[in-house]
């Protein structure tokens, strides 16, 4: 199963809108091969249908290097389930969502 990941994936966030808050988690990359890692999870999820095509409260965000976002992946409760037992991220922090 390939994902289609840009050249510069370097780590992983994922987020949920809860209500009308923002909840960020820690974003988490992989010394050894940053791309790599980050593929890895994401085919992973895919594989067992924990990637969603529809909009979702629910994203993993791709950061670069630099920490911006390059892409981000809609997930469902299940696959953040699945990241956040795999890659044990936790809560970063919450912001009021705008709607603009």
């Amino acid at each position: 199963m390939r994902v289609d990941l840009r050249p510069s994936a370097h780590a992983l966030r994922p987020i949920r809108i809860v209500g009308d808050c923002l909840r960020i988690y820690e974003a988490t990359t992989f010394p050894r091969a940053p791309r790599d890692g980050c593929e890895m999870y994401l085919r992973r999820c895919a594989a067992v249908g924990y990637l969603k095509e529809d909009d979702a409260k629910i994203l993993v965000d791709v950061l670069d290097a630099n920490g911006d976002i390059v892409q981000d992946f809609p997930l469902t409760r299940l696959g953040l389930r699945y990241l956040r037992g795999q890659l044990h991220f936790k809560i970063e922090g919450e912001s009021a969502r705008s709607e603009d």
